[in-house]
Formats: C-alpha cells, structure tokens, sequence
C-alpha cells in the first residue's frame, strides 16, 4: 500500500540513506513496494506523498475513455532510486524483473490500485531460488502458478508478438499445464 511505502521510506532515513542497499524479499506485492520505496525515499524524503509519484488513472464519465491527464504522475523523481536486490520467495509475478509496480492508495476514500514506474527501480541482483518457493501453502501456490500462465498468454496475444516470444510461451504454458495440477495434488 501507499501506507507501506511511506513507513519503508520513513524507516529508511531513520538509519540514513547514503551506501544503503534495498534488499526486497517476498512475492509481487513486497518487490512492487520496495520498487517504489527505492525511488522515492530519494526524491522525496520524509512524508512523501507517495501517491504524487504513481500513475492513477481515471475514465472520463463523459467520454468513457482514460483521462490521459491522469496517466502521469504529478510529480516525476529526478534523481536514481537506491540499488535493488531483489529475492523473490513467490513465482509468477515477474515484478523482479521491472523497475514499477501496483500499489494500494490506502490514503484514498476506496481503496484503488495506482500505477508507479521508474527505470532506476528495476533490481540490480536478482537471486532466485526456487527452494524460498517449497513451502508455500497450495492456494498461493495456484495463484502464483495462474500468474505465470495469464502472462505467457498475453506475450502470445500481444500485437508484438515474435517467434521467439511465442516459443517461450508455449514452453511455459506446457509447463504450467503438466505440473502445477501435480504440485497443487502434492500439496494436499
């Protein structure tokens, strides 16, 4: 959440930023989070206005189509987010792998995704281990597993599509099709 982001910054310049290193250890949501806090905790410094720095789309009610205004955050850091080392305990997700991520507005009336995105926010170090991924329970199991399939299903339906692309997602749609139904049987 927005909430999240602002108390990782606050916990960050409380023990000093300069030869820090962000370590993000978790599934999508805790990488998505640190991405953020990387960059913004430089650029903005103690209560941030996290929300400033996202994207937070709206639909125009007159037009039904997104507000292009609303695709760009108010505020665009200006300065390299703090290196990231990135330790994903989940799979599917593939949030150790760009510089963005969805956040929660927990400041907002309803509770809405908004969009943050920087270059300097994609991990330096990526360590995966597929043993951090042993010990979860079936139904993240799933939904991680589901995760991967939704995204090689849109790399084959994307109007960029490639032989190359469409390769690497059949391989993964053969794999997630054979062994997830195995992994989640094993599992209960």
């Amino acid at each position: 959440t927005i909430a999240n982001v602002r108390e990782g910054i606050d916990l960050l310049l409380e023990h000093g930023l300069e030869g820090t290193i962000v370590v993000s250890l978790g599934g999508g949501s805790a990488m998505d989070c640190a991405n953020a806090i990387s960059v913004i905790c430089v650029n903005a410094g103690s209560g941030a206005d996290v929300g400033s720095f996202c994207r937070n789309p709206v639909i125009d009610p007159k037009t039904g189509m997104m507000d292009p205004a609303s695709a760009v955050p108010s505020v665009l850091p200006e300065k390299d987010g703090l290196p990231i080392i990135a330790v994903p305990t989940t799979s599917g997700t593939a949030s150790e792998t760009n510089g963005g991520g969805v956040l929660t507005d927990s400041d907002a009336p309803i509770r809405r995704k908004v969009i943050f995105s920087h270059g300097s926010a994609a991990s330096k170090l990526t360590l995966l281990d597929p043993v951090l991924t042993l010990k979860l329970p079936a139904y993240p199991t799933a939904t991680c597993g589901m995760d991967a399939l939704t995204h090689s299903l849109e790399a084959f339906t994307s109007k960029r599509q490639n032989p190359y692309s469409d390769a690497v997602a059949f391989g993964v749609i053969r794999t997630v099709a054979q062994w997830l139904p195995r992994l989640l049987n094993d599992l209960s």
